[in-house]
């Protein structure tokens, strides 16, 4: 006798337009207007404005506001950056969250 999840699972897989499957409606994708899709934006929104933040100045980001991770989870984002893009981050822990500042790597 076939597991009736795993029949749950294919048909949803595949997708049923408003049928139900279990108890449960599955929705398939929809017809979408190739000019609408000029508009939608590409690919995941970055969670920091990093092109501002790499500029060269000086930045203070606020705990709470700014980032909601812990400031050491923080500063290691910051240096993952950095060396991802071949820059130099400096980072001063503040009573309010984290001064930092992107410049190019020397040599």
């Amino acid at each position: 006798m076939a597991n009736p999840a795993a029949g749950s699972l294919h048909m949803y897989a595949y997708g049923l337009v408003n049928s139900r499957v279990n108890g449960y409606t599955k929705v398939m994708a929809e017809n979408v207007n190739p000019d609408e899709l000029k508009r939608m934006p590409r690919g995941r929104r970055p969670k920091y404005p990093w092109a501002q933040w790499t500029d060269g100045e000086w930045w203070h980001a606020k705990q709470g506001e700014d980032f909601t991770v812990a400031v050491n989870s923080f500063r290691s984002t910051l240096a993952n950056h950095a060396c991802k893009y071949g820059l130099r981050v400096v980072t001063q822990q503040t009573e309010t969250g984290m001064a930092f500042q992107f410049t190019q790597r020397k040599g």
